[in-house]
């Protein structure tokens, strides 16, 4: 029994030692302190007041939130930079905001990316694939209610402007409402259990 005893005392001992070794690395790998990350999400941007709601915005007043940022020193960073300062200690602007866009909207590249530019600014989109699906089939692209087709995204990630991120493919329209990755009608319980 004492020997049992003995025995656990050193593994406690040498775990306590091995936390408190792996704490000053950590601590001495990693100084930095928090950073403050606003994030600002968008849906649409649309000039008609018929289809504006809480989750749309007029082209005058997206300009209005950009330059208020940009004159009072905020800089937009993508997912890149978050990725490289948490993983590789990166330095982030002082003043740092992500401006994101859900969906794909067209819109978002007709009036959103030339005020963005004008600025100097970034954002982040995410794309909704069968949107973007349905607005190719149609083939009109329209700033009023169709989807970036998928040839822009390449262009857009390309651009500097923009970091193209996925907003899952069928999201918006699996039965009533947002069941997240809820199992597809044809999917067996099987099937579903082991994606």
């Amino acid at each position: 029994m004492k020997k049992i005893f003995k025995l656990l005392c050193v593994l406690l001992s040498l775990c306590f030692m091995l936390c408190q070794f792996s704490f000053i690395v950590i601590a001495e790998k990693d100084e930095r302190t928090s950073v403050p990350l606003p994030v600002i999400m968008y849906h649409d941007i649309i000039k008609s007041s018929v289809r504006r709601d809480i989750y749309t915005i007029t082209p005058e007043a997206f300009e209005e939130d950009i330059k208020w940022l940009k004159n009072n020193g905020y800089q937009t960073v993508g997912i890149q930079e978050i990725i490289d300062y948490v993983e590789n200690g990166a330095k982030l602007p002082d003043k740092p905001v992500m401006l994101t866009f859900d969906d794909g909207h067209y819109n978002n590249i007709y009036y959103a990316e030339p005020i963005l530019a004008k600025y100097g600014m970034k954002g982040v989109i995410f794309v909704t694939g069968e949107f973007c699906d349905i607005s190719v089939k149609e083939g009109v692209k329209n700033p009023a209610y169709s989807y970036i087709f998928w040839e822009e995204q390449k262009r857009m990630a390309e651009s500097g402007i923009w970091d193209v991120e996925n907003h899952t493919y069928y999201l918006h329209r699996i039965g009533k409402g947002y069941n997240g990755i809820a199992k597809l009608k044809s999917e067996s319980e099987a099937d579903y259990r082991e994606l």
